[in-house]
């Protein structure tokens, strides 16, 4: 996104707050949690439609393998 510096950096610590949080929230209930804040597939370009918010097919693709292998279930298949 083109944001300013300073707008930028309470987006970033925003997203980590709520991150932090989510971790512990569901650390603390015993629910199984995809933890991508900082995976470097965010990085990939292939992984974001046009808008470079919203995944592309292959992003939402790999992102339901990795519900799959979080939860057992590849092997379901």
């Amino acid at each position: 996104l083109d944001l300013g510096p300073r707008t930028r950096a309470r987006v970033e610590r925003g997203l980590a707050a709520l991150n932090r949080a989510t971790r512990a929230t569901a650390t603390a209930h015993g629910v199984p949690f995809l933890d991508v804040g900082g995976h470097p597939a965010l990085a990939d370009a292939a992984n974001f439609s046009a808008d470079g918010i919203h995944p592309s097919a292959l992003g939402h693709e790999r992102a339901a393998a990795a519900f799959e292998r979080l939860l057992g279930l590849e092997e379901a298949r």
